[in-house]
């Protein structure tokens, strides 16, 4: 009998959220843990991501090995990671990971980070979806993330996270907040909006 196909397979998971700097840095430890092995099961199930790439800013700057607020470095880390190992069933041609930029953004990747960035794009595993030149509005840039996401993973973040959750229903996607209270705002009110969505009869595509 024939493998059944992992429900993601050939698709691509949305991966957004952040931490607030005032959230307790073992926390936000154990979020990037998570986010990493959530990364690497998608990958090694045949699916794609979605994320973002720019800046990696820190809790504390004056506190050595500081964790990262937000997490695209952690998932682009464990996708190099997986791609390394040689297990990414991905089933298209196209990438198997998805990084909305602005030219700005590009512009201020971390020095440190620059290696891993060459390195995913010289091997083909990432398509950079620019959004118009001269623009940084980060509406802009979820506008052209939720093109690509079959469904959204969201882990803490605020207005923006939200405004994503808002595209994804939009388009009768499913969200999945993890609650874990390390954002601005509890994940738990995209709960209440999507069980809404469904209960007037909207299924997610």
């Amino acid at each position: 009998m024939a493998a059944v196909a992992h429900p993601l397979f050939g698709r691509y998971v949305h991966l957004a959220g952040s931490a607030s700097k005032s959230r307790d840095a073992a926390l936000i430890r154990y979020a990037h843990d998570l986010v990493r092995g959530i990364t690497t099961e998608i990958l090694r199930s045949g699916g794609g991501l979605v994320l973002f790439a720019g800046k990696e800013p820190v809790q504390a700057a004056d506190i050595p090995d500081s964790p990262a607020i937000i997490f695209d470095w952690t998932i682009l880390e464990a996708a190099d990671s997986v791609a390394s190992q040689g297990r990414l069933p991905w089933p298209h041609t196209r990438p198997p990971l998805v990084v909305a930029i602005s030219e700005k953004a590009e512009q201020e990747l971390p020095r440190h980070r620059r290696a891993l960035w060459e390195k995913l794009l010289q091997a083909g595993l990432v398509r950079v979806e620019y959004i118009q030149p001269g623009a940084r509005s980060g509406a802009m840039l979820r506008e052209r993330q939720a093109q690509y996401g079959s469904v959204l993973v969201c882990i803490g973040g605020g207005t923006g996270v939200e405004h994503l959750a808002d595209l994804y229903q939009a388009r009768r996607k499913p969200v999945i907040p993890l609650d874990l209270p390390i954002g601005a705002k509890s994940c738990l009110f995209f709960i209440a909006d999507f069980s809404s969505l469904i209960s007037k009869g909207k299924k997610p595509s």
